[in-house]
């Protein structure tokens, strides 16, 4: 009779299960924003038959499909110098943000964010700037400048200029 009871238990539990629980369903979708590749405190070099041509420092590089992604740039190249605390250079465009500096030639850069087009030699900035050369320092609220023509657009600017004493 104990038996009978636990069977017919068991097959009533078993209805109630068949009843009340849903199936577990698995969906297998694209993941659309999974790294390819992830680097951890890298440098890479360029050289070439001169020596040194270019230096890339970063402490977390994230490779994805359309873009790559890095923590704490830093970029050196004879005369120019670049660092940021996180850069995306997707389709030959840095965007730049965070503690920027850049730097070419006698020409220095400060911002917290700005736009580098690197087919066209292009730093555009949005943001507050402080641009210092070896006779100004210059305050403003956007900035243009164009590396092969060597003009520089700015807006709203505060500029100091200082004169070479003649003797």
């Amino acid at each position: 009779m104990r038996l009978s009871i636990f069977f017919f238990f068991l097959i009533f539990l078993a209805i109630l299960w068949s009843f009340f629980i849903k199936p577990y369903k698995i969906e297998l979708r694209p993941l659309k924003n999974l790294p390819e590749t992830i680097f951890y405190d890298f440098t890479t070099y360029e050289i070439d038959k001169n020596g040194l041509k270019t230096k890339l420092i970063g402490r977390l590089g994230k490779k994805f499909r359309d873009r790559l992604e890095i923590d704490d740039f830093y970029f050196f190249k004879l005369q120019e110098e670049l660092k940021a605390k996180k850069v995306i250079y997707k389709q030959d465009i840095l965007y730049l943000n965070g503690d920027i500096f850049y730097k070419y030639k006698d020409i220095k850069f400060f911002s917290n964010s700005a736009i580098y087009d690197t087919k066209k030699d292009i730093v555009k900035c949005n943001d507050e700037f402080v641009l210092l050369t070896k006779k100004s320092k210059i305050l403003g609220d956007s900035l243009i400048y164009n590396k092969n023509k060597g003009k520089i657009f700015a807006k709203n600017i505060d500029a100091k200029i200082f004169e070479e004493n003649s003797r």
